[in-house]
């Protein structure tokens, strides 16, 4: 206890903080092979760990670094520091990272956040992240953004491994009047020899 109160006090001291998920998957999401990464951001975004969202923002913003095998995040506002290592991030992960924080917008109190998301996300239904879909369609209040996450959890379906699963959304989305969500539906019948 008293370690961690004074790794707390040195690391405010220093302008680090350290990250608030796990430190394990902090890891996998800060270093590694980028398949290993992705994987940690879409276990996080499953579990619905509030501390993802910051700590991705933190990633896009190059506050993050890796010393000494440790996670470690600069406050916001505060200048990062040269000492460590900067994970790297490519194209693939800026996109992870960006699909990541709009899911995780689809929770948020303010319906036009809400909404933005929506926008984001309508071509990227990955089954991957068909929990939090699922979790932000439990929640949605809106009449019309719960039937765009209704399309949105079809849409990951229609993309899931399962078979039954991809033609009970595929009978879902058969009456949507929704071009894109037609066309959508047309390319994966056709893909998949219905």
């Amino acid at each position: 206890m008293i370690k961690r109160l004074l790794l707390g006090c040195l690391l405010a001291l220093s302008g680090w903080s350290a990250s608030a998920l796990p430190p394990e998957l902090a890891s996998r999401i800060a270093a590694g092979d980028g398949d290993d990464r992705v994987a940690a951001i879409q276990q996080a975004l499953a579990a619905g760990d509030e501390s993802l969202g910051p700590f991705l923002r933190a990633l896009q913003d190059g506050r993050v670094r890796i010393k000494g095998g440790q996670v470690l995040v600069t406050a916001e506002g505060a200048e990062a520091p040269t000492d460590g290592e900067q994970p790297m991030l490519n194209n693939r992960m800026r996109r992870e990272i960006d699909a990541a924080l709009s899911g995780l917008a689809l929770l948020s109190q303010d319906r036009d956040t809400r909404a933005t998301a929506l926008e984001t996300l309508r071509d990227d239904a990955d089954p991957s992240k068909l929990a939090l879909f699922e979790k932000a369609r439990t929640v949605e209040r809106d009449a019309g953004l719960r039937a765009q996450l209704d399309a949105l959890v079809a849409g990951a379906k229609l993309s899931a491994a399962d078979a039954g699963q991809r033609r009970a959304a595929a009978a879902e989305l058969a009456g949507s009047a929704d071009p894109a969500t037609r066309a959508r539906l047309a390319g994966e019948a056709q893909r998949l020899g219905w």
